[in-house]
């Protein structure tokens, strides 16, 4: 392995220092460890959102839209009206799709179940879509075009999430 003695005696004199550099690296891994404490709030609490907070984010942004006090109110007024059915319908759609999740991860064999969970899912987005209009077609009447325009240009991007 080492040649001769003027090997041994460097590879000797290094053994102290690996030694140290192992032994730091080994009480400062727990510095980089995750936290012993719990791992994250479920995306339900994470996402539960305080009425007023929302309300006033809507607010703001058709304030941002150029959208006057009288109007902005009726306007919020009307997706207020429509934030509970919509609430209805997005829980049957993740119920949906956890069955259809649970079938695909147990690999049933059973078309029919798959059909039925397809066909609800299907339904529940069709249902959505109606809810969707039926709100615009209300905001409609209340927003002119131009901030009906605004509004939904603002909705996209907070599906969206912020810019990067």
């Amino acid at each position: 392995m080492l040649r001769d003695t003027n090997q041994k005696e460097t590879f000797m004199r290094r053994i102290p220092l690996l030694a140290g550099v192992i032994g730091l690296s080994l009480l400062a891994a727990p510095t980089f460890a995750a936290p012993a404490g719990p791992k994250r709030p479920n995306a339900a609490a994470k996402h539960k959102a305080d009425p007023a907070k929302r309300d006033a984010r809507r607010l703001a942004g058709l304030k941002a839209a150029g959208v006057d006090d009288a109007r902005a109110q009726k306007a919020l007024g009307t997706m207020k009206k429509f934030d509970a059915e919509r609430k209805a319908v997005a829980e049957s759609t993740r119920s949906s799709r956890q069955a259809l999740k649970k079938l695909i991860q147990s690999k049933s064999s059973d078309e029919n179940a798959y059909r039925t969970a397809l066909s609800s899912l299907n339904a529940a987005r069709k249902k959505m879509q109606g809810i969707q209009d039926r709100e615009l077609a209300a905001l409609g009447q209340i927003l002119k075009p131009s901030e009906q325009a605004k509004l939904l240009a603002a909705r996209r991007g907070a599906k969206r999430g912020p810019k990067r």
